[in-house]
């Protein structure tokens, strides 16, 4: 992909410029809710706009500060393929709609944000097929996600990142007749909460898993569940809701410019 006027920059520095932005001007479009100490991001400044940008797999996921619509227009319209945005809000999205459709972008999907505040207990289930993932069946468990996920949208695990997580312990699985993984239940617990990293099964064990991960939340303590789910999803959230789960508003909504999806 090419660099496109992006150089790279140390969190420190980035966070300075973001708060120098919202501070010294008026922001009228911001995406912008914090960095990850662990990525190294590569960023794009203006007058009136700053831009900076994370790459994930074969697109970069693009994030930006900007106190001028047409500045930000012609930014936008200028970039290449392939970029990702999100923007997690409650509230209305139609001047956001305007400039990414204007700038080549395309809708792609919507994620609603959902809170569980009580752990529900239950009857403890152990069974054959139900067991955490191994680290040899990483690759099993990669195709899983990647074959059920819109990989725009989900932040996905990479290889890496997915290789940490069953090594502690945080991929139940579920298998088919051949021992193949079919299943899987991710999640992240800090302090007392956890979160919910993805959830899918294309066998007959989907339940199994579900509730093992409740069961697991029990032993750990766990007071807070916090996880998204795709709108539209209605099997999924049916399940989160019987379970004392509800959305508190919040939806991440998806754009991509793609050259081929």
């Amino acid at each position: 992909m090419k660099s496109m006027e992006f150089k790279k920059v140390s969190n420190a520095e980035l966070a300075s410029k973001i708060e120098d932005f919202k501070f010294n001007g008026k922001v009228i479009f911001t995406n912008s809710f914090g960095l990850d100490s662990k990525c190294c991001y590569e960023m794009m400044l203006r007058e009136h706009t700053l831009l900076y940008r994370l790459p994930e797999n074969n697109y970069y996921r693009l994030y930006l500060v900007s106190s001028d619509q047409e500045e930000l227009l012609s930014i936008l319209k200028s970039l290449e393929s392939n970029y990702v945005i999100n923007i997690p809000t409650k509230k209305s999205i139609d001047d956001w709609d305007k400039v990414l459709t204007e700038s080549g972008f395309e809708y792609y999907t919507t994620y609603s944000h959902y809170l569980n505040l009580t752990i529900p207990t239950m009857e403890k289930k152990v069974t054959a097929t139900c067991a955490f993932a191994k680290p040899h069946e990483l690759r099993q468990v990669y195709d899983l996600l990647y074959r059920n996920f819109p990989i725009y949208a989900a932040h996905l695990p990479n290889e890496e990142e997915l290789t940490k997580m069953i090594e502690e312990n945080r991929v139940i699985a579920d298998y088919d007749e051949n021992g193949i993984v079919c299943g899987v239940n991710i999640f992240t617990i800090t302090g007392t909460t956890a979160y919910g990293n993805g959830w899918v099964d294309e066998g007959e064990g989907g339940l199994e898993i579900f509730l093992n991960m409740f069961n697991i939340f029990i032993d750990n303590g766990i007071k807070r569940f916090v996880f998204w789910v795709r709108d539209g999803n209605k099997r999924v959230i049916k399940m989160h809701k019987l379970m004392g789960a509800n959305p508190d508003g919040l939806k991440d909504y998806t754009y991509i410019k793609i050259a081929e999806k």
